[in-house]
């Protein structure tokens, strides 16, 4: 039910926030600010520079000089800035890809408590990208992240819990993970979710429970939800359906 569906974090690494009503001169004037306090040493205003230069705000788009920027400050220890050093050479899309030099990274802003870094560092971990495969360590550090709120990493920590990857299959931690995740909204959570109510993994056989969960992963547009929601109702009584869609009405009031 649940091999290898890795939920990955969307990153808006490069996102400078800046007024959009301020003109171009206005923009020169904070890439000249920025630039010299980086230029003493600032290491928060090293990473605005590097992000400056990689969006070309106030300035052309200089990539070497982004991760030239970037790479100051992660130096200093900025986890900010160690996370989106990670993420350029995860990516491969500024520098060429490099795995090694992402984890390397990844791995002090993840001990800094960078809920992201965290995240990644798992994935890494757990698909053997610059590291050896370790599904010890992507638990480890998938649920630092999980601790922190990240859905993504609380869905794929509930994935290895209910796979086994690596660890002993435990149905009731993964459940535990899968509906953090799902109460958080995650629409794959609450389809599986949902499944795991219906074959009672991890969480008693609820019909209730199971139909609610596939109902609000199928408002989100989840067709396998939808069907198997439907295919439930027909083993309920019209008041467990009543019950089902007033919690699933009052999830989604909730939110």
């Amino acid at each position: 039910m649940m091999k290898r569906k890795w939920v990955y974090v969307a990153v808006l690494f490069f996102m400078l926030n800046v007024p959009t009503c301020l003109y171009a001169e206005d923009y020169k004037d904070i890439f000249k600010k920025t630039q010299a306090k980086a230029m003493a040493g600032d290491a928060t205003a090293q990473q605005e520079l590097g992000r400056m230069y990689l969006n070309g705000v106030g300035v052309l788009k200089d990539y070497q000089e982004a991760v030239v920027w970037y790479s100051k400050a992660a130096g200093q220890g900025l986890p900010g800035a160690q996370f989106n050093l990670g993420v350029i050479y995860l990516k491969g899309e500024v520098v060429p890809k490099d795995y090694m030099e992402a984890v390397r990274w990844f791995y002090p802003a993840a001990e800094q408590g960078h809920a992201e870094a965290q995240y990644y560092l798992g994935m890494m971990n757990a698909k053997g990208l610059g590291v050896s495969k370790n599904y010890a360590a992507a638990v480890k550090w998938y649920g630092h992240a999980a601790e922190q709120g990240l859905t993504g990493a609380q869905y794929n920590l509930a994935v290895i819990y209910y796979n086994g990857d690596g660890v002993d299959q435990d149905y009731r931690e993964a459940a535990k993970w899968m509906s953090q995740a799902a109460g958080l909204g995650l629409a794959r959570a609450q389809y599986d979710l949902g499944q795991m109510y219906v074959k009672g993994y991890g969480v008693p056989k609820d019909k209730v429970q199971a139909y609610k969960w596939l109902d609000l992963a199928a408002a989100q547009g989840g067709e396998k939800a939808r069907e198997l929601r439907d295919s439930l109702s027909k083993e309920m009584t019209p008041e467990q359906i009543t019950e089902a869609k007033r919690l699933s009405a009052a999830f989604r009031s909730s939110k």
